[in-house]
Parts: C-alpha cells; structure tokens; sequence
C-alpha cells in the first residue's frame, strides 16, 4: 500500500475514535471551580484468552506517555491513594528501564527475549487451573541512541495555559519558593532553554479565556526568552482550543521540513469554554507529504485533567508526560527533552506468534486485536525503551523447541515499510530474562491494586513478594505495594 495513503487511512481511523473527545468535555463529570472532572473509572484489564490462531497485534501505548506512574507514585509518596483511573501499566512500564539481557540486533532496534515458567501462586497475574503450566514473556526493546549535540534542530511552539486555574497550588505538599501551577510550569520552562542549541527556532503561545502569541521566531539563545517566560500571569478562563488553533498557525508560519516541528502544550487541561478541534491537530501530522507538526502534552501538578491530555497527544502523535513539582522539571526538559523533538522510527507496530497449544492470558498492552488495522502504530523515540510483560497458560505443556516469534513492522530511512523478526524457542528464552519478568510483574501488580483488580492479600502472599530479586525497580515496586497496602 502506498505509505501516505496508509497514513491517510489510518488518520481517518483516528478521526472516527477522537471525535469523542468533546463527549469527554462534557460527560466527564461535575463542574469543579469552572473546570472538568476526568472520569476514574477502573480502566479493564487487557485479559484475553484463547483465539482463533496463536499471534496477535499489540501496541505498549501510542503516546510514550508515562504520567499515570507519575501521579501515581506522588500519591504514594504523600500516603494519598492513586485514582483507579491511573492503573495504565503500560504506562508504568514505559517509563522504567529494565535493560538488556540477551540482545540482539532486529533492524533498528535491539531485542532482548525471555521467558520465565511459573504457576499462579508464584506470579498472581493470572486465574489457572491447578494443573496448568504458566508462562510470562518479557521483552526489552530500544530504539537508535542519539545525543543531544547530534539532534535535529527543532521548530518549537509553545502553548502555555495561562487561565486562573493555573494560579491553584500545584500539590497538596509544595516545596519553598514554589505555590501554584503557573510557578512549575514557568521554573521548567525557564530550565527549557538549556537543552536548545543553535537552529532552534522557539514560539511562544498562551491561552486563557483567549489566546495570545507572545513571542515568534526566537533564537535558541534570544536574551528575551526567559522575561517573556518571568512576565507570564494567570488570568481568565479556559479556552484551550483557541490557544491550540492559534499554536498551530504560529507553528505553521514557522515550518520547516527539514527541522523537526513540535507543538508542546503545558496545561492542568480544565477547560471551561471552547471544543478541541482534533480534526485540526490531527491533519497537522503529515504536510505536503512530510512529518508534520506532533502536538505533545506536560500535566502540571497532581491534578490535572489525564483523560483529556492523554487523548490529544494521541491524536497529535507526541509524548506526553506529567510535570508535578519543580522537581520533575529535570527529568523532562533536560534528559527526557529528547522525546519532545524528535522519534527515531516511525509507524511501528508489534505481531507475536506463540505456540498453538498456549493460551494468550493477559497483556500488559494499551493495545491488543488480531487485526493490525486495530492496533495504532507509534513512533519509537531515540534513546527510548520499551518492556512488554505477556501471559500465557498451557496444558500439557508445550515442547521445549516451540518459538515465540517477535514481528516488528516500521517506516525504514527511505519512507518504505519494513518487516523484521525474532525468534527464539522455549528452551532458549527460558535461559533469559527472570529477574527482569519478576520485576515487571511487580510493576503489573501494583497497577492491578490501583485498579482494584487483585487484593493485597493476593499479592502480599504470592511467591513473587516473598523472592529476592536484585533489582532496583523491583525493591521500589515491592515498597510502593506495601505503601498501598497501609493506606
């Protein structure tokens, strides 16, 4: 298929799913202070069970958003309970790094696969019967590795909420010099300018119950950046979408293919007037044939509107990350600012094919369908990883020779898509692997406690609690479910 009709195909795909957002504006919940209250309903687990052929297609979220583990291991650390609407393991897993243990090269990405063989009171993952023999596969993916001297220069817009929520306290526990959300949000843009270098072009866009353009055409190193950043006020009410519309014209007027082009909207996302327009942001992602301009999302505090930023960064094809306190200012416009600029491989998509005589259990996936054109491709940033934890059931077991066949499908250099695998039998991955299984089964755990889908009891019990594993993820998780379990 030609790949900008397939692009065209699977926007008009994305098109029919994000028109719902205005139903989320409105039904969300009660109006709070003017603003919108997301929904916290229990996201459902990705159960599946046994299908009609043994592989399926999966996708460990579309917008590398890792903010539901943000806010939910802040709520932890201040005794608070996380909302069930934040127990998005994908995201969880997202956002840690677990690291290669037998890697290999699968175009270009490095692949490493294992395979650890449990039953149900080891690793509580999953129902079994008694007699059945279960199976978690684990897998580390990472993209190409680019520094930042090495990046692509960027176009830059960014749209700042500026409205009178943003003058709230940004956590229950602040830290000194610090108060309201407009103070974390100016300190991490104010960090920002540290990470441009020459090339970089900067716009400016606020928004309140209108929108202003602040400043345009910046240099990387324009003395003005950081006043127009220390004059910022809150004011007004929420028009979000005027203040995205006018971003995309500024980002318009400044495009440049042969740069990278982002929008980045920093907002506790609380709107009060106005309607996205995703068809807008949407179309804006591919421009005369070139990549065109990702919006991305940063939630400011601890109480900003998720649903509501998660769905625009999937439709403007961005990241999307969660900047609490001052402290998460660091982590995301200093070594997490590559995210924002620039992916190394575009339109990915995973297939695995497992033996016939296993049952596909549970996924620690934002996506899973046998049919591709279900699951969304992503875009794999540079020096980015991905862990994906899969549960299996057999009975009898399978012979030891069977494979697991990894299938990874993306854009290559030459805008073509590429096919490539990775296969290994049972016997093999089961040499690989175990205490990076047993640590993203720590993180699944404490997602599925969130989501009151499993019991302290069930955990706190369970083998897997009981292990030494020498990991540093697996000793933080093991202390965050006992947290939970106090609370």
């Amino acid at each position: 298929m030609n790949i900008n009709r397939k692009r065209w195909l699977k926007r008009s795909k994305v098109m029919l799913f994000v028109l719902s957002l205005t139903v989320i504006y409105a039904g969300c919940g009660p109006q709070l202070g003017g603003g919108l209250i997301p929904n916290t309903g229990n996201p459902e687990p990705v159960v599946v069970g046994k299908q009609d052929g043994s592989f399926f297609y999966f996708s460990y979220d579309d917008s590398s958003s890792t903010a539901a583990k943000d806010l939910s291991l802040h709520a932890l650390d201040n005794n608070q309970l996380p909302s069930a609407s934040w127990a998005r393991p994908y995201e969880f897993l997202n956002a840690e790094q677990f690291g290669h243990f037998n890697a290999q090269s699968v175009g270009p990405f490095q692949v490493s696969m294992g395979l650890l063989e449990t039953d149900s009171s080891e690793i509580p993952l999953i129902d079994a019967e008694t007699n059945q023999t279960l199976y978690t596969l684990g897998v580390t993916v990472s993209g190409p590795a680019m520094t930042m001297a090495d990046r692509p220069n960027v176009v830059l817009t960014l749209v700042i909420d500026i409205s009178g929520s943003m003058s709230s306290n940004y956590a229950e526990q602040r830290e000194d010099g610090f108060t309201t959300l407009l103070d974390v949000t100016k300190y991490g843009l104010a960090s920002m300018q540290a990470s441009l270098k020459e090339g970089d072009i900067i716009n400016i866009v606020t928004f309140e119950s209108t929108s202003a353009i602040v400043a345009e055409g910046l240099s990387y190193n324009d003395s003005t950046y950081q006043q127009h950043i220390t004059n910022l006020r809150s004011r007004g009410g929420t028009n979000m979408n005027l203040g995205i519309t006018t971003a995309y014209e500024v980002a318009n007027r400044h495009y440049d293919a042969n740069k990278s082009n982002r929008i980045v909207l920093l907002t506790d996302a609380y709107m009060n007037t106005g309607e996205i327009n995703s068809e807008l942001i949407a179309q804006n992602t591919l421009i005369a044939n070139h990549e065109g301009i990702y919006l991305a999302g940063i939630g400011i505090g601890d109480n900003f509107n998720d649903e509501a930023l998660n769905q625009i960064t999937d439709i403007g094809k961005g990241v999307y990350s969660a900047m609490i306190t001052p402290n998460d200012a660091q982590r995301i416009f200093s070594d997490g600012f590559m995210r924002f600029i620039d992916h190394a491989v575009a339109e990915v998509r995973f297939k695995l094919d497992y033996p016939d005589n296993m049952t596909h259990e549970r996924s620690g996936a934002e996506e899973v369908s046998q049919n591709p054109e279900d699951v969304q491709t992503i875009n794999f940033a540079f020096n980015d990883e991905q862990f994906f934890i899969e549960s299996f059931s057999s009975d009898p077991s399978p012979v030891g020779t069977e494979e697991f066949i990894l299938e990874i499908e993306y854009e290559d250099e030459n805008g073509n898509m590429a096919t490539q695998q990775i296969s290994m039998s049972i016997n093999d991955l089961k040499m690989h692997g175990s205490d990076q299984i047993k640590s993203a089964a720590s993180v699944l755990l404490l997602t599925q406690l969130i989501g009151a889908a499993i019991t302290c009891d069930e955990v706190q019990s369970s083998g897997l609690y009981y292990q030494e594993v020498y990991t540093a993820i697996f000793s933080v998780y093991k202390q965050y479910i006992d947290t939970y379990c106090q609370l």
